[in-house]
């Protein structure tokens, strides 16, 4: 029972000194490149400055968390219709070759072109769309895999700076060639 009424006498105690020491000024030396001055605080103005860039330090952290998982989400949805995208070229790729392989599979073309040069000519150019077809399928997906393995390499060389950028806070003799 003594702790618990000390607990309010020793607030009031500090709260006291506080009123007593809060009026104070000091000067404080300031520079801005190479503008130098000095300038008349009191505790309280430091107290309520120090307590706003607090205040604005956690919120700005807040919001680049916000910023991040955004980013996240955003990365994980491109991620996720890029897979979608890359199995219907598959599926597409698959079924072209169960509709076209066997029409062209038993063709002797040098036979064919002889005895029927018109049917020569039309299953020629169907074989030629197949191949365009098939073409066209195989550059998307090359065109869908490079762009993620940029992706992937841009979040890595992110990760790289963001990694120096916290070792040279942590440790500030830290630099590239220690690295």
């Amino acid at each position: 029972a003594a702790d618990a009424d000390a607990k309010p006498d020793q607030a009031q105690d500090e709260t006291a000194k506080w009123d007593e020491v809060k009026d104070v000024k000091i000067k404080v030396p300031m520079k801005d490149g190479d503008k130098e001055w000095e300038e008349e605080v009191t505790l309280e103005q430091l107290r309520s400055e120090r307590m706003m860039q607090a205040d604005y330090t956690r919120k700005t952290q807040e919001i680049a968390q916000r910023e991040r998982q955004a980013q996240d989400q955003a990365q994980q949805a491109v991620e996720k219709e890029r897979t979608q995208y890359m199995q219907a070229l598959g599926t597409l790729q698959q079924t072209l070759q169960a509709v076209a392989a066997p029409e062209f599979a038993n063709v002797d073309w040098n036979k064919l072109s002889a005895e029927n040069p018109g049917e020569y000519v039309r299953l020629s150019n169907r074989a030629r769309e197949f191949n365009e077809a098939m073409q066209r399928i195989r550059f998307e997906e090359e065109k869908v895999q490079a762009q993620q393995s940029k992706e992937q390499k841009e979040r890595l060389d992110q990760a790289v700076a963001e990694s120096r950028t916290k070792l040279k806070e942590a440790i500030p003799t830290w630099n590239d060639a220690l690295y």
